[in-house]
């Protein structure tokens, strides 16, 4: 479970990058902020096309995690190794990751290794935290990290368990909607995980469903764990906001159901 949270939650994405269109990437970072995915995808899109490491750093993650574009991890495989490859740290942390848990490309712990020692070098500490799960030494940063550089302070796109919610669809609000909430790694680990909300906030669980949908990514099986009915996309959102508020570790996303 724990490599599953560490997967889909802390991305750190801010460093510095010499050369870069600030002015550009602070646009399309605030309207990212603003959960104003279709708008941040497209400026982050232009901005990777013109080598900015950082946007093609948040763009593998808008792929990873189907921001703003459908979900895709080869491409976001693809981004992050094109940032990796210019040496950045953040970008390297998370090639290593899709390569150690094999997203987006084959399974490959050598590959892995290599791109989270890079990363670790540079400063980046998850990388280290990644190896550790691994069974792997951790790599002393021979470098000194500027304190005022963002990454190095752990400030991140993604915050650990941070809600995340995407725009209103353009059709009209006639379908029933559920939550996602989590992805696990099995269909046990899946069952205690509702449970646990359940028992521990029963008055906002209690006239919810839970649905576990299993997909596959790579030959690796993911639980998905899901809650509803709602009647539309605005009390799904509403709800997952009432979750945001009682800081409850877990994810919410709003989906339509078939």
């Amino acid at each position: 479970m724990k490599a599953v949270y560490k997967l889909i939650s802390v991305i750190a994405l801010l460093a510095l990058f010499p050369g870069a269109a600030s002015a550009g990437f602070d646009e399309a970072a605030e309207a990212y902020r603003n959960k104003n995915y279709p708008v941040a995808f497209t400026q982050f899109t232009e901005l990777s096309n013109a080598g900015d490491a950082r946007a093609q750093t948040v763009l593998a993650l808008m792929y990873k995690y189907g921001e703003g574009t459908q979900q895709d991890l080869t491409a976001s495989f693809r981004w992050y190794q094109a940032a990796a490859e210019q040496g950045y740290a953040p970008a390297q942390y998370n090639l290593g990751v899709m390569y150690a848990d094999g997203l987006g490309t084959d399974q490959n712990r050598n590959e892995a290794l290599r791109w989270l020692r890079q990363a670790a070098a540079a400063g980046f500490e998850r990388a280290n935290d990644k190896m550790a799960e691994m069974n792997e030494s951790r790599v002393v940063s021979r470098q000194q990290v500027d304190p005022l550089t963002p990454w190095s302070r752990n400030w991140n796109f993604r915050l650990p368990n941070e809600t995340r919610l995407p725009t209103v669809p353009d059709e009209p609000e006639t379908w029933n909607y559920r939550v996602q909430l989590a992805a696990l790694s099995d269909r046990q680990r899946a069952e205690a995980f509702w449970q646990g909300l359940k028992r521990e906030h029963n008055d906002l669980f209690n006239n919810l469903s839970p649905y576990i949908e299993v997909s596959r990514f790579n030959g690796r099986e993911l639980y998905r764990i899901q809650a509803g009915a709602f009647e539309n996309f605005s009390a799904a959102r509403d709800w997952c906001e009432s979750l945001k508020q009682r800081k409850i570790r877990s994810g919410c996303l709003p989906l339509k159901t078939d």
